[in-house]
């Protein structure tokens, strides 16, 4: 019987982080703290002051082992006609995928705290205070959107005065979407879930985060080591090393949809659909 491979957990969110392979378990990076004054003026024949020197940060980092084994018994090795091995290899680099994006969501979660919350009432202004107050400038030009499946719905409900939706589909490679000119990623409720609020968060990522790679995903395989032989399986081994790490806390901000006001609008969107948008539907599909 044939496979049929589900496409719901392969999308990568580690091309939007900054990504850097390591040689070592372990190590430190060291970022630079931007200075927030300029020179001090001075007259002729004055002392030059000593009192203002670099400033750096330590960014630590300790890479973790992630691993899984699957025992595959022989027989149905030998009597299926479907290349299992094949399989368990797009199976378990899903797996990665999803490990990849976990990690990664654990440091965009510790935004929350000081998430912008966002109602329907005057949503635009606070995304707008979200972009243009909350977050540093001095990132704007390399600035996207994440957020989840509840939180791009309520993006796409949202118009401008002229009645124009502001998400609008993107002829970028990397993104479908862009809302007010800003790319825009989406996750799945599952990986990115809602709490009280839908998340979203807008920033300069690749500055944001980094995602440490000491091992790239290895698959292995035996039918005689561990507990193959003595079960008459083969045992189909993976192994990745990989952490993440917060770079630039400046470099993104976060923000909460209110959950009511997302099903309002999903509710809105229904009731304002036409016969035509189900007779399109239907025809496309």
């Amino acid at each position: 019987t044939p496979i049929k491979s589900s496409a719901a957990s392969d999308v990568y969110k580690r091309q939007i982080f900054n990504v850097e392979n390591v040689t070592s378990f372990t190590g430190t990076r060291v970022r630079d703290i931007a200075p927030t004054t300029g020179f001090t003026k001075v007259s002729e024949l004055s002392n030059i002051g000593k009192d203002q020197k670099p400033t750096f940060a330590n960014i630590d980092f300790t890479v973790d082992k992630y691993a899984l084994i699957v025992p595959v018994s022989n027989d149905l090795l030998a009597d299926t006609d479907q290349n299992l091995l094949s399989y368990l290899s797009r199976w378990l680099a899903k797996k990665e995928v999803l490990t990849e994006n976990t990690l990664l969501i654990e440091i965009l979660k510790t935004l929350d705290g000081s998430a912008t919350a966002i109602a329907e009432a005057d949503a635009i202004k606070k995304i707008k205070t979200m972009r243009n107050i909350n977050l540093d400038p001095a990132f704007r030009a390399t600035t996207r959107y994440i957020t989840n499946q509840s939180g791009f719905n309520f993006l796409d409900t949202l118009v401008d005065g002229n009645g124009r939706p502001l998400l609008q589909e993107s002829l970028a490679a990397d993104t479908d979407y862009v809302f007010g000119g800003k790319p825009v990623h989406v996750l799945s409720d599952a990986q990115l879930p809602n709490q009280t609020t839908a998340p979203i968060y807008f920033g300069d990522f690749k500055s944001f985060a980094t995602l440490f790679r000491r091992q790239n995903m290895v698959i292995d395989s035996t039918n005689v080591g561990g507990n193959a032989w003595a079960n008459d399986s083969t045992e189909v081994r993976d192994i990745t090393r990989l952490t993440a790490k917060k770079f630039d806390d400046k470099a993104a901000v976060g923000g909460k949809i209110t959950i009511a006001d997302v099903m309002s609008a999903m509710a809105a969107s229904m009731l304002t659909k036409t016969p035509a948008d189900d007779e399109g539907a239907q025809g496309e599909a």
